[in-house]
């Protein structure tokens, strides 16, 4: 998979470099021109070596789309790795332990950060007294402008999923958690769940510029729907067990060189500035590729790309 996604996006930078790019309205132009039974059977050839050409453009124009929903997928999970760093995990952790009054200290200073304490003892208390759940974000997170958490009265005994329910309700909400586009709040972060756990076992993010995991993470939703698993019960220790066994885990193997291949590629054709001095060279190389044109163009090119 990782193989032909490289060979046809290289084979499409190929026929670029030789044959020069097109415009939008040529484009249009040559699609246009091919009309059924305005052919002639002479024209059909270069019918064909129109469409060809229009095809191969069209192939690299996502280049920039792909390396920015690579980047951007990585930024929501690292904005949920912080959630669970400082919402979820200390949660998660304060509902196991008896907390006497006079421990308040010590606990406080296990804590990632000033509030979460705070915030869960008043959601337990409220929960404990039967009292509806109204929460000010500034009583706990100085200086932030958000609205009230306002939940309907609960009664009963104030279990664990109910606390942490809403402490992260709280926060998500005071800060603005959003979804990605297509799909659930919840969704999004079992998403980037996974996408740190894959970053984590394979030490890279290259994974994220292939079209089939791009695409599989916009169905993600769908595919959980049909198969009929909680998000809840997706068994993460074993999968992130499973994935260090995976080849992209190696940096050595052939997956590994192809999809760094393919990413450094990506950056090259979407004309973008990178960070990675390999891509930036790899882009100055492509563009003066693009200049030199025809066979030349794409030998150019090939020396570094090979």
């Amino acid at each position: 998979m990782i193989a032909l996604e490289l060979h046809a996006l290289q084979g499409s930078v190929d026929s670029v470099i030789s044959n020069g790019s097109i415009s939008d309205k040529a484009a249009l132009d040559m699609i246009a021109s091919v009309q059924l039974g305005d052919l002639e059977i002479s024209e059909i050839p270069s019918a064909w070596k129109s469409l060809t050409k229009v095809d191969n453009d069209i192939e690299i124009r996502p280049a920039g789309a792909h390396v920015l929903t690579a980047l951007s997928l990585k930024s929501h999970a690292d904005m949920w790795a912080w959630f669970s760093h400082h919402v979820t995990k200390p949660t998660h952790y304060l509902v196991t332990v008896s907390i006497p009054s006079q421990d308040h200290d010590n606990v406080q200073k296990q804590m990632p950060n000033v509030w979460i304490f705070p915030l869960f003892w008043a959601v337990q208390l409220l929960l404990l007294s039967n009292s509806p759940i109204d929460l000010k974000a500034a009583n706990y997170l100085e200086g932030l402008e958000a609205p009230d958490y306002k939940a309907p009265s609960e009664r009963g005994f104030p279990g664990p999923p109910r606390i942490i329910y809403h402490v992260e309700a709280a926060v998500s909400l005071w800060l603005q958690f959003r979804a990605r586009p297509g799909m659930s709040l919840a969704t999004s972060r079992v998403v980037a769940t996974f996408i740190s756990l894959m970053s984590m076992a394979f030490k890279s993010i290259n994974f994220l510029y292939l079209s089939h995991i791009q695409n599989s993470i916009k169905t993600f939703r769908a595919s959980l729907t049909e198969e009929k698993i909680i998000l809840t019960k997706v068994p993460w220790e074993s999968l992130a067990k499973d994935l260090k066994n995976h080849p992209l885990a190696d940096p050595s193997s052939h997956e590994s060189i192809a999809v760094n291949n393919l990413k450094n590629l990506l950056w090259a054709i979407s004309g973008f500035p990178s960070p990675d001095p390999t891509p930036t060279k790899m882009s100055i190389q492509y563009k003066t590729a693009v200049e030199i044109g025809g066979d030349a163009g794409v030998k150019h090119f090939s020396d570094i790309t090979t």
